[in-house]
């Protein structure tokens, strides 16, 4: 079986997560998956901007287990997760409930208390991740989801 890559926004475009590197929570020998977002251009705080969005499509199917975040400095952001079955998802398709990720005054937090949460991943689903809340400055803001 091929290992998969973590699919990331880089700069507005979709890529597999160079060799090497890692997400929070990420699974070895393709026994888990983190698709995820990174909002910024790690040079420049204006590069994020509240409402932004970043879409994945998903080649894997799964339940999500986890979501983890990290910033490149302390920071209070918010970040709402959505999925449609092979289309563009849009608020409609919130799959967080109440409980959305967020990061505190903080630069790194995760958690897989994921109360009220649509958990399951189809091939095909389109997730997207939407940047409802930012206070400070950061240039990079990840996000990412365990899906097994």
């Amino acid at each position: 079986m091929a290992v998969r890559k973590a699919l990331v926004i880089i700069s507005g475009a979709v890529q597999e997560m160079p060799g090497g590197d890692t997400l929070a929570g990420a699974g070895g020998g393709g026994a888990a998956h983190s698709p995820g977002a990174a909002f910024g251009d790690g040079t420049n705080a204006a590069s994020i901007a509240v409402g932004q969005i970043a879409y994945v499509r998903v080649p894997y199917a799964g339940t999500i287990s986890r979501w983890d975040i990290a910033a490149d400095v302390a920071c209070t952001a918010q970040i709402d997760v959505w999925k449609a079955a092979g289309a563009v998802p849009t608020v409609a398709n919130t799959i967080t409930a109440a409980a959305k990720p967020a990061l505190t005054a903080q630069d790194t937090a995760g958690s897989s208390t994921l109360t009220g949460w649509t958990t399951t991943v189809s091939v095909g689903d389109v997730l997207a991740f939407r940047l409802d809340s930012l206070t400070g400055a950061p240039k990079q803001l990840n996000i990412a989801l365990l899906v097994s």
